[in-house]
């Protein structure tokens, strides 16, 4: 098994703030007061919409901007970043969608790889951009169909990339996965990182409407069961929007990733035979280790915390009102479908938002 670095205990911790408003102002930053022992300073300025950051043991520090910019500095004390890959003809960079997932081989450099997790500017299979232009930053949703009225559709992807010093090497892209069909600009996918066991784990979103209770009303454009593209879905047969998380439970139709946290072999995309699913007939049912989630924006992996010896963290977005941390034993935890009880054993606590910011991270230091 390998070990991953991620998981040990570190004196400093980066905050990192994304988003388009810029709160709090600076001028609370100036006047708030921190702890005895901590120091907070600007670490990396310049930067648009970071998403997610990670470290290489040899020093260098890679940030990854929603648009699909992934930048690379050589160390802390960099000022000046390279753009180790421009993704954004790929990436569909609007509203809660874009390249939102980085992680890195847990032996990188020695194994080149970094892992990218974005929403693809286009359906499932499809070719990008549908809906924006080639090398641009922000891409829109015409209307109709309307970004919230029947929604620009889009999809997720995991994608391995082969680092060549500090930028990636031409063509090297290679899709690990592609699903997640998103109808509405939220719940999109979520984080990419390995865990304690050396796999790549990957979640995504339901696709579906946060201003209604979403069952797939509105022209069904992904075909979800039991009525084809534009039929009306009716409950209680319906299986569209926000339905869709609960995929796995309805096994006359392929299984979607929607609403999943996936355990996957990082350098195929395949479910790795020790998944609880495995024996499953569908092949993308064999990567889902846990379902029912509406928006697991992000999950962790904790060690020592039960007898079982590890844990896995999701957190996600409820219906309307609350958001919500749920924690399962590692590795074997299946959801009951019910994204207010995902995980059997499961522990819920409300968690706030995280503020928007822009353009810069800071590190708070003890």
């Amino acid at each position: 098994m390998k070990a991953f670095a991620g998981f040990a205990c570190a004196l400093s911790v980066l905050i990192l703030t994304i988003g388009r408003i810029d709160w709090p102002p600076a001028s609370v930053h100036a006047a708030s007061t921190l702890p005895p022992g901590f120091v907070d300073d600007v670490v990396f300025s310049g930067l648009t919409n970071p998403t997610a950051i990670r470290f290489s043991r040899d020093g260098r520090v890679f940030v990854a901007e929603k648009s699909g910019i992934l930048k690379v500095f050589d160390s802390l004390s960099d000022p000046t970043a390279t753009v180790f890959a421009d993704l954004r003809t790929n990436v569909y960079n609007y509203w809660d969608r874009g390249l939102l997932g980085l992680a890195l081989d847990p032996d990188f450099p020695t194994r080149p790889w970094v892992y990218v997790l974005y929403t693809f500017d286009g359906p499932i299979g499809g070719t990008a951009p549908t809906w924006g232009m080639p090398g641009v930053a922000s891409d829109g949703c015409p209307d109709p169909p309307g970004g919230t009225t029947l929604g620009c559709i889009a999809s997720g992807r995991v994608s391995r990339l082969e680092a060549a010093g500090n930028v990636m090497k031409t063509g090297s892209e290679k899709v690990l996965v592609h699903d997640w069909f998103q109808q509405f600009p939220s719940h999109s996918i979520g984080s990419l990182a390995f865990g304690p066991d050396g796999e790549l784990y990957a979640t995504g979103g339901d696709g579906a409407s946060w201003q209604i209770t979403d069952y797939g009303q509105r022209e069904n454009p992904g075909g979800d069961p039991p009525v084809p593209v534009g039929g009306l879905q009716t409950p209680p047969a319906a299986e569209g929007g926000s339905l869709r998380s609960q995929d796995l439970r309805t096994s006359a139709d392929p299984t979607g990733l929607d609403g999943t946290v996936i355990r996957i072999d990082p350098a195929t995309g395949a479910a790795l035979p020790d998944n609880p699913l495995y024996s499953h007939t569908d092949a993308r049912a064999r990567r889902i280790v846990a379902y029912g989630f509406r928006n697991p924006s992000e999950w962790r992996c904790a060690r020592g915390r039960v007898r079982s010896g590890s844990e896995t963290w999701a957190g996600g977005h409820r219906r309307k009102s609350t958001s919500s941390a749920i924690r399962a034993p590692h590795r074997c935890a299946i959801t009951d479908g019910r994204a207010t009880r995902a995980m059997s054993g499961s522990r819920h606590g409300r968690t706030s938002a995280s503020p928007c910011a822009n353009s810069c991270m800071r590190r708070v230091e003890r």
